[in-house]
């Protein structure tokens, strides 16, 4: 059996539980297994600013894989940038005037939206930091000119047949993009060829680690990609069916019943 060297997690409900809490238990493994010297990366649809605030309650070192691949910081610098192109962003957002939804841009440090709804305002509360409200083409005009680059497109809709119809339509532009479901009511649009999985070999390479020696823990369709690329996965016993088949082992409970913590403390045994 190979030696867990790199341990990649999701963060909603698998490191969180279902109140966005990690448990005392969780924190207590996660740092035995870094005094031991197993490291560690968070791999999220979040933003860099919305995952630095839980490695400070972890007190742990890690890298911080966001955007679901697209963007890999470490120690403060980019280990791994994927960026979505320009022409992309505007074929999407063409499309999206047929639908009744919302939208949000992600670029390096801040995230953006077209109004300050109710999908906003909670997005403000889960990530602990207030998003930009500013026209999209403005947005992506100013950003091509200067050359900075934005990552991540993200979709809210809370019926789930027009959230499939969005899906389904998005994958007939042809544009090659990865799109994947995040929660019910959330679609994530990526680069060509990049997710979760692109995260776990970022990092694994930069700290010189056989992928043979990672592990990946997720619970939802945007994990698949990573839990396929870890040398072993755990999907998490609230993950859907289809997730778990893509796992080497099922968690033992769920994130509500320290389904995290009872994995790691596996591991470390």
């Amino acid at each position: 059996m190979n030696t867990i060297k790199l341990i990649a997690t999701d963060i909603d409900d698998t490191l969180l539980d279902s109140r966005k809490r990690i448990s005392a238990r969780a924190k207590a493994a996660v740092r035995e297994a870094d005094r031991r010297g197993i490291r560690f990366c968070l791999a999220s649809g979040r933003a860099p600013q919305a995952m630095g605030f839980l490695m400070e309650e972890l007190g742990v070192n890690m890298a911080l894989g966001c955007y679901s691949g697209a963007l890999t910081f470490l120690d403060g610098q980019k280990v791994g940038s994927h960026a979505l192109p320009f022409d992309h962003f505007r074929a999407i957002l063409h499309l999206l005037e047929g639908f009744s939804c919302s939208t949000f841009i992600y670029g390096t440090n801040d995230w953006y939206s077209q109004t300050a709804d109710q999908w906003y305002w909670k997005e403000c509360k889960i990530v602990h930091y207030d998003g930009i409200v500013i026209d999209f083409n403005t947005l992506l005009k100013e950003h091509e000119t200067a050359g900075i680059p934005l990552y991540k497109l993200v979709i809210m809709q809370e019926d789930p047949n027009i959230l499939q119809q969005i899906e389904d339509a998005l994958r007939g532009l042809g544009l090659g993009l990865m799109i994947f479901k995040s929660s019910p009511f959330f679609i994530e649009v990526n680069p060509m060829n990049i997710d979760k999985g692109t995260t776990i070999n970022d990092v694994a390479s930069h700290w010189d680690i056989d992928i043979a020696d990672t592990l990946a823990i997720g619970n939802y369709y945007n994990d698949i990609g990573m839990l396929k690329a870890a040398g072993t996965s755990i999907a998490m016993a609230n993950s859907p069916q289809a997730v778990k088949s893509c796992a080497s082992r099922t968690s033992i409970q769920d994130m509500d019943h320290e389904g995290f913590a009872l994995e790691m403390e596996r591991i470390l045994d």
